[in-house]
């Protein structure tokens, strides 16, 4: 399995800079963020990111790209798509498979109970074969991790009942389309076992 890079606490402030933000202001906030990646992914030290902070580098490219002093800022965006290419090149080499125990791992059955009661969106695959400029999520294109056949049917079967309780959706920044297995399951299988679990 991948080890992923352990980076510093992620920056959620995904607002565009103020028109009077000058270009060195904004230029440290996008180094600080970006500059401990750059040193893992080019010294060789991992070859994985976590999703939050591709998702934070998505932003952070889609803002200096819709920024008003864009072409002053070239320079920075050419250099956060890099690192997103990088990763993506390095993660969709080979698609990860991730069971259920990968999901709970270090995680105490009160903390397991208290996901499954609140449990409102189901992931099945990380990336998107689609990969829509304009996607609300900001999925990363191409898929890098699926849930297992045993994974999704373990959360139906543990999760089923508070899973509809919680009007809840087997989709989140990923087309659900997209999940299939080596045995020849797809996402229809999911929705049927789904179906037959529940009801």
């Amino acid at each position: 399995m991948q080890q992923q890079i352990q980076t510093t606490e992620v920056n959620h402030t995904f607002l565009l800079p103020q028109l009077d933000t000058s270009k060195d202001e904004i230029s440290q906030r996008v180094d600080s963020v970006i500059a401990p990646i750059e040193h893992k992914l080019e010294t060789g030290l991992e070859a994985s990111l976590p999703e939050e902070n591709q998702i934070e580098l998505r932003h952070w490219e889609r803002l200096l790209r819709l920024h008003p002093r864009a072409n002053k800022l070239n320079v920075l965006r050419k250099r956060v798509q890099r690192v997103l290419t990088t990763v993506r090149s390095l993660e969709t080499k080979e698609i990860q498979v991730v069971e259920f125990e990968d999901l709970i791992s270090g995680l105490s059955p009160e903390q397991i109970r208290i996901i499954g009661k609140t449990l409102v969106t189901v992931q099945l695959t990380t990336g998107c074969s689609i990969g829509c400029s304009k996607c609300a999520f900001n999925a990363p294109s191409q898929i890098r991790r699926r849930l297992s056949w045993n994974a999704i049917k373990k959360i139906i079967k543990l999760f089923g009942a508070d899973f509809i309780k919680n009007e809840g959706m087997l989709y989140y920044t990923s087309d659900p389309l997209d999940w299939e297995d080596e045995e020849g399951h797809t996402y229809l299988d999911v929705a049927k076992f789904h179906f037959d679990v529940m009801c």
